[in-house]
C-alpha cells in the first residue's frame, strides 16, 4: 500500500489539521494495520495521532498499546 486509499480532496481541513495530514495519517494507520500492527511503526506520531482521535486511549503509553495489540492477536 504505497500511498493508500485515502486523497486529500476527501477531508476537511481544521484548525488543528490540514487535510493533506488527515490523509497521511488514514494512510499511515492502515498501513500499520496492514503490517500486522508491527511495532516499529507504531512511531509517537500515531499514538499522538490516535490520543487525539481516540482520548480514552491517551493514558497510556505506546509500550502499554503494543503489549495489548500483541496479546489480542497472539
Amino acid at each position: 500500500m504505497p500511498k493508500g486509499p485515502f486523497e486529500a480532496q476527501r477531508f476537511v481541513p481544521t484548525k488543528f489539521d490540514s487535510a493533506e495530514d488527515k490523509a497521511m495519517f488514514g494512510n499511515t494507520f492502515l498501513h500499520f494495520i496492514a503490517s500486522e500492527w508491527k511495532e516499529s511503526l507504531f512511531t509517537k506520531s500515531v499514538y499522538n495521532q490516535l490520543s487525539n482521535c481516540f482520548g480514552h486511549i491517551a493514558h497510556y503509553g505506546e509500550g502499554v498499546i503494543m503489549r495489548s495489540v500483541d496479546a489480542k492477536t497472539a
